[in-house]
């Protein structure tokens, strides 16, 4: 018994961070229910189509490649690499070349998320990223770049939002010609990740329903609830 007391009076500090936690949670997300929920477009920042900048190049080295690329390179760059741990491919690895130009290791640029790790990885005070490649880039890229520019900080608090002279979260791209119709793809997934992310207390029926109409409103679609007595009656 004398075990258990000083458990639970050593365990009190702990369980009021939690419920004092657990109430800052509930007042951030309480204001998705007020059309605060965050938008499926945040990632157009990160998605340009021109710059007005100089863009700083990312080149895009694939596995079967990259022997003979390095093979081409001068003496420095090659000590350079290897130096970095770099004499042989390795896939997902970031380096900032000699001429200052970024490489980037992937055994496969098709992959859906084979850039999803650069916009995080990147600086992004400033720059804007154009990715290189000797071979056609796939047309996902720019997917795939959106796809890792997602965060959710709805219930992080006020303490957590960005200040007016911080860097932008995430890098940005110029993006390729040939990407596919990415735009689409990003804001439906953005919205499902956004509604599984929402603690299922805080997005009940209404919350629900609100994001449906939402939805409906943009397509030029019309929606129906049924409600109230009406379950009732199959």
């Amino acid at each position: 018994m004398r075990f258990r007391t000083a458990l639970t009076l050593a365990s009190l500090p702990m369980i009021r961070a939690f419920a004092r936690g657990a109430r800052r949670l509930h007042r951030n997300v309480r204001a998705l229910a007020g059309g605060a929920f965050p938008s499926s477009d945040r990632w157009a920042p990160n998605l340009v189509s021109a710059s007005d900048t100089p863009t700083t190049p990312v080149l895009v080295l694939q596995k079967d490649e990259y022997e003979a690329w390095l093979g081409e390179q001068a003496a420095d760059t090659q000590a350079y690499l290897k130096a970095a741990g770099l004499a042989k491919f390795k896939d997902d690895a970031l380096v900032l070349l000699p001429e200052r130009k970024w490489a980037f290791m992937t055994k496969n640029a098709s992959s859906l998320y084979a850039f999803a790790s650069l916009p995080a990885r990147l600086p992004s005070d400033g720059a804007v990223y154009e990715l290189e490649s000797a071979e056609p880039l796939p047309a996902t890229a720019a997917l795939s770049w959106g796809l890792g520019c997602y965060s959710f900080d709805a219930c992080k608090g006020t303490g957590s939002q960005p200040k007016a002279d911080d860097p932008p979260k995430f890098a940005s791209l110029v993006v390729p010609a040939a990407a596919d119709d990415y735009a689409t793809s990003l804001k439906g997934t953005y919205l499902c990740r956004d509604l599984i992310n929402t603690p299922a207390g805080d997005l009940g029926p209404a919350e629900l329903e609100a994001v449906a109409r939402d939805l409906a409103k943009a397509a030029g679609a019309s929606v129906r609830t049924v409600e109230g007595d009406a379950l009732l009656e199959g």
